[in-house]
């Protein structure tokens, strides 16, 4: 058993920083969705970090499959309302797909799974922001965020011609 779950096995009553009891085990969906509620009422890096953190005992290759499984947000039901949730939802499952595979599933310890988690949440939070944030290392996150904001924008625009 890993440190990870000896530690929460001693705490099986407390709920992690999302919400999830010890014995949890949230579809991909339902872990963003809960991690976008949570990041919009704390949008600051740390606590991201943080929060992605406690995620880390149910990023298993089941998770990540449904990761990669996921509709777009738009289809989501029930929906996400907001532009910057809806591209904080979108944006995490990617991050969460990477250091997976790149970290996670190579039983990488759980500092650098931080450190990576680390690197990606000031994209999140420059979103939340809307700001750019242009470091070398986000800039590829950031202009996936932009490309996102980009569809959206366009959905709106084509769903307010139909009159929807």
């Amino acid at each position: 058993m890993n440190i990870w779950n000896r530690l929460t096995a001693r705490s099986r009553s407390r709920l992690d920083t999302l919400g999830f009891a010890a014995g949890a085990a949230p579809s991909a969906d339902e872990w963003l969705a809960a991690f976008t509620g949570n990041f919009m009422g704390q949008p600051n890096a740390e606590h991201a970090t943080l929060a992605l953190m406690s995620g880390v005992r149910f990023y298993t290759p089941a998770f990540a499959a449904q990761l990669a499984a996921l509709p777009p947000v738009t289809a989501r039901q029930p929906a996400i309302t907001g532009n910057i949730p809806r591209a904080i939802y979108t944006a995490t499952g990617p991050i969460i797909a990477a250091v997976y595979q790149n970290l996670i599933s190579r039983h990488a310890g759980r500092a650098a799974i931080e450190a990576a988690f680390a690197r990606a949440t000031p994209a999140l939070v420059g979103r939340y922001n809307r700001t750019t944030y242009t470091s070398k290392v986000r800039r590829p996150v950031t202009a996936w965020l932009r490309t996102v904001a980009v569809r959206e924008s366009e959905q709106s625009a084509l769903l307010g011609e139909r009159g929807l």
